[in-house]
């Protein structure tokens, strides 16, 4: 289970660790694996925060970022590196959280395979 948001993934630190996890503690007692990213640009995530990223259909370089290459980029890192994955991902948020799941996910091919996405702003025309 994946989460990127711009509020803050805290606590941080090795071994810091959140009280609870996941859009529900069924995923927990399922032994889902989870992961929380602040986006670029926030928290402690290099980069310049663009608000609202939009999709860039044409990229010419390493500069040009948009919501779905980073969540793509990530997810492709996590399951090559993460062991005891099963390479399938599902992805949750509410409002910006949820806009930043739905930009993500509409891009190339991805191993997100569940998106909810409650209160956000895209258009759903743009998925694929």
């Amino acid at each position: 289970m994946f989460d990127r948001t711009p509020y803050s993934v805290a606590p941080y630190g090795i071994d810091n660790y959140r009280t609870a996890l996941g859009p529900s503690e069924k995923f927990a007692r399922e032994k889902f694996i989870f992961v929380y990213q602040d986006v670029r640009g926030r928290n402690m995530s290099e980069g310049t925060f663009r608000d609202m990223t939009p999709q860039l259909d044409v990229k010419r370089g390493p500069q040009d970022v948009d919501e779905s290459s980073d969540t793509y980029d990530t997810i492709d890192w996590l399951v090559k590196n993460i062991p005891n994955n099963n390479g399938r991902v599902g992805m949750w948020g509410i409002s910006y959280p949820g806009f930043l799941h739905g930009g993500g996910r509409n891009r190339r091919a991805s191993r997100a395979e569940v998106c909810v996405a409650a209160g956000a702003h895209f258009r759903l025309v743009h998925w694929r």
